[in-house]
C-alpha cells in the first residue's frame, strides 16, 4: 500500500502579505499617536499664547475683580499686572480673581497672561 501526500503549500510572497503589513503599520502609527496624546495630553495641540486686557472699575480700597480669559490656557499662565498693589486671590487656566488694596490708577487695571493655549 502506498500513501500519497499532498505537495507542500506554496510559501506566501511579499506581494501577497503587503495588505497585512500596511494595515499593521497604520494601526501601529495610530496607536503610538494616541498613546502619546494620553501620556502628554496638551503637547500635540498646545501653542504659546499671550493675552492682555484692561478692566475698568470704580476706585475703592478692597475691591475684588473677576476676569475670564477669552481663550483658556492649558494650565495657569504667568500673570502680571500694571498695578503693583494687586493681590491675586485665585488663579485658574480660564481666569483669575484679584483684590485691589490701594489702586494706583483710579479707573483701570492692566494685565498680561502668558502660557500655553488649551487644545481643542
Amino acid at each position: 500500500m502506498t500513501v500519497q501526500t499532498a505537495p507542500p503549500a506554496p510559501r506566501p510572497t511579499l506581494a501577497s502579505q503587503m495588505p497585512l503589513l500596511l494595515a499593521t503599520l497604520i494601526v501601529g502609527i495610530a496607536g503610538g499617536w494616541s498613546l502619546g496624546a494620553l501620556i502628554y495630553p496638551g503637547s500635540a495641540r498646545s501653542r504659546p499664547l499671550t493675552q492682555r486686557g484692561q478692566v475698568q472699575y470704580d476706585a475703592r480700597d478692597g475691591l475684588e475683580l473677576h476676569v475670564h480669559y477669552g481663550i483658556p490656557f492649558s494650565e495657569q499662565p504667568n500673570l502680571t499686572f500694571d498695578d503693583p498693589g494687586t493681590q491675586i486671590q485665585e488663579q485658574r487656566p480660564d481666569g483669575f480673581k484679584v483684590r485691589l488694596e490701594k489702586p494706583a490708577d483710579a479707573s483701570r487695571l492692566g494685565w498680561t497672561a502668558e502660557g500655553m493655549a488649551k487644545g481643542p
